[in-house]
């Protein structure tokens, strides 16, 4: 993986649908699309950020796990049964990795898993590459198996601008009962 979407595995998976604001107007200023590719081993995801002013997001925070805070960030947050266990992996548009655990409501950021992020720039567009080993959550996949996945994107600087794939249950971000399903192909 290296951050740039032409590889032709790529081309295979259909996009999600754009991104929604989670807070106010529900249109997206900055649309993120992802697609996914399940393979033996591991699972590949990618996300497109659309970002017009691409000079903003060039730091904020460069410390692992928190940078998401601070600069224009995707969360992805995988559930094999919803209310079981879920893992959160993402990465600033600067690269920056963040990834923690979520079990029984409270996110365990000293857990850093086995599973790789690369971010790359395009023309008025930046993006990830991520590689999620299987054992990372602790399931063997199966054809037409489901995942609960939640997908995110924290927006700043210019704005905090919080879309997402699904909309969150309760406020939280982390909770299950609110994401999409997956079938696995």
């Amino acid at each position: 993986i290296d951050g740039v979407l032409d590889d032709a595995a790529w081309a295979t998976p259909t996009a999600s649908a754009p991104f929604a604001r989670l807070r106010a107007n529900p249109f997206a200023r900055r649309q993120t699309t992802w697609r996914a590719l399940r393979t033996p081993d591991p699972l590949y995801h990618c996300h497109e950020c659309r970002e017009p002013d691409l000079e903003s997001k060039r730091g904020g925070g460069t410390q692992r796990d928190w940078g998401a805070l601070t600069d224009d960030a995707v969360l992805v947050f995988l559930c094999v049964e919803v209310g079981g266990p879920c893992l959160c992996v993402g990465s600033t548009a600067s690269g920056v990795p963040t990834d923690f655990r979520i079990a029984g409501g409270a996110p365990d950021f000293a857990w850093n898993g086995p599973w790789t992020v690369k971010a790359g720039k395009g023309d008025a567009v930046w993006n990830l590459e991520m590689a999620i080993p299987w054992a990372t959550l602790d399931f063997e996949p199966k054809p037409d198996e489901k995942l609960a996945l939640g997908v995110f994107r924290h927006a700043v600087p210019g704005g905090r601008d919080l879309t997402g794939w699904t909309p969150p249950v309760g406020g939280s971000l982390g909770n299950p009962k609110g994401f999409g399903q997956v079938v696995l192909k």
